[in-house]
């Protein structure tokens, strides 16, 4: 059975603090306010195929910092976030550059789709979207390219948030909401 659940990301005061351990029921309060504030971002794929397929892939390529990304509640600041967006960065050049060498079966159809030369010469051109939505429920209808740029997508878009939160002294809230 497929879920459709988005992770939630936003640049918080940095008051706010989620320690590692915590649960979506801690955040709600501030949820809901960013919601209604407009500045909560969210990035929906099919059994979050796009934070597996990131963590496999910074796995391959020795990138560290990208831990967070099992958490179901964190928030993260100061040095941290540097080494998150630094991270991101050193992911997105590995892909660009063809250089993931991958061999997880499981989503090694995933990762093909995002290293094909015809998707990868769209990844410049991509901005961060606040309501990142993949077109993994379609790809039996020939949309590998739009599964391809929603990946970049979340990669690009949780790059800008935590460099933001970074550049003001803020902190990245992360929400995996259960199933």
């Amino acid at each position: 059975m497929s879920h459709y659940i988005p992770v939630l990301f936003a640049c918080v005061d940095a008051s706010f603090h989620f320690p590692s351990g915590s649960e979506l029921t801690d955040a709600h309060e501030i949820l809901s306010g960013l919601h209604d504030a407009g500045a909560l971002w969210l990035d929906t794929s099919r059994n979050w195929w796009h934070l597996f397929l990131a963590q496999t892939m910074a796995r391959a390529q020795g990138v560290e910092g990208l831990e967070f990304l099992d958490e179901e509640c964190i928030t993260i600041q100061g040095k941290e976030l540097g080494t998150i967006e630094a991270s991101i960065g050193r992911l997105l050049e590995a892909i660009r550059d063809n250089e993931i060498s991958f061999s997880d079966e499981q989503y090694a159809r995933y990762a093909e789709i995002v290293a094909r030369p015809e998707h990868l010469m769209r990844l410049s051109t991509i901005k961060p979207n606040p309501r990142n939505v993949d077109g993994s429920e379609q790809a039996s209808c020939g949309s590998d390219e739009q599964m391809a740029i929603s990946f970049y997508c979340f990669l690009i878009s949780l790059k800008a948030v935590t460099g933001e939160a970074l550049r003001k002294g803020k902190s990245l809230l992360w929400v995996v909401p259960p199933p």
